[in-house]
């Protein structure tokens, strides 16, 4: 007699990048109406080859893909801040907002290669994938995937190194968080939105000890940090904007804030997200006994979509 699958304790769905682009919905609806199957297993998307070559890859014996996954969940979340959403959280987004991110990850070797053919493999972050009509369209890659986590307010952990004119300076990422107000015309429609960002953040490493202890080292680290956050942001708020798919969540977001008129915007929003202006003012804290970094140049006028 055959020995029936147990699926109680499944604990990640995890789908190629070809998969991925022809759509992940019915793999979607079939974890929901599956009575054995929770729809709170964490979702992956594999960059660049299919789930079986990472799954089959990563049975050596020893570890199997279920042990990478837990693994690298923990990193993601307790040290890098970064989301990892589960199918009912993806589902929601993609039913809601017609766009949903999915954390990517790539299939790589003992020698941390992106999977060249052979076994052996792992899994490593790779930012997050953006979804939208149930479809794999592209992937938020690298910093840039930090822009999403200070959207949400989910950013943490993680040293950045940064090129000061004394060398590289490595700082240690704490918190940070965005705050959005929309901008409306006469007409009643939003034209854009102001993001206030901050973060928090301390010195962790120098290369040139002694330039530390100059006065205004903080604040001069404390610019070079808001100039990358301001990048982070601006990338992710433009990436929306081109796809014209809202994985960000804004809307939502907006019309929690002011649901009476968003709700009476002559414009639908589909209409206006492609169109709004972004002005983006970012503010960084350095902690650990250094002083306080307010650049006064990281205010920025884009037209989202169009550089």
């Amino acid at each position: 007699a055959r020995t029936p699958f147990f699926f109680a304790h499944t604990q990640f769905l995890v789908i190629g990048e070809d998969a991925a682009r022809s759509g992940i919905s019915a793999y979607l609806d079939y974890i929901r109406h599956m009575p054995l199957l929770r729809t709170d297993v964490r979702l992956f998307l594999v960059r660049g080859c299919d789930a079986k070559t990472l799954v089959t890859g990563a049975a050596d014996g020893k570890y199997d893909i279920s042990d990478e996954l837990s693994s690298l969940l923990l990193d993601l979340e307790h040290q890098n801040g970064m989301q990892v959403f589960s199918c009912a959280e993806v589902s929601r987004y993609l039913m809601e907002n017609g766009a949903s991110l999915a954390c990517a990850i790539d299939a790589v070797d003992t020698e941390g290669i992106v999977f060249s053919g052979s076994g052996g493999l792992s899994a490593a972050s790779a930012g997050y994938g953006v979804l939208a009509d149930g479809a794999l369209l592209g992937y938020i890659l690298g910093d840039a995937a930090r822009g999403i986590d200070l959207l949400s307010g989910s950013l943490s952990g993680g040293p950045i190194a940064l090129e000061s004119e004394s060398g590289i300076v490595t700082v240690q990422l704490h918190d940070g968080k965005t705050t959005l107000s929309p901008v409306w015309d006469a007409a009643g429609n939003m034209t854009g939105l102001r993001a206030e960002v901050t973060v928090s953040a301390e010195i962790a490493e120098v290369s040139d000890p002694e330039a530390a202890e100059q006065p205004g080292f903080s604040d001069s680290i404390a610019d070079l940090l808001a100039r990358r956050a301001k990048n982070w942001l601006c990338e992710t708020l433009d990436f929306s904007s081109t796809l014209g798919a809202d994985f960000l969540s804004l809307g939502e977001r907006l019309e929690r804030q002011n649901a009476r008129r968003f709700r009476a915007m002559p414009r639908a929003w589909s209409e206006t997200l492609p169109l709004l202006r972004y002005d983006v003012c970012v503010k960084v804290e350095i902690t650990g006994g250094h002083k306080t970094g307010t650049p006064s140049d990281m205010r920025e006028q884009r037209n989202g979509g169009t550089e």
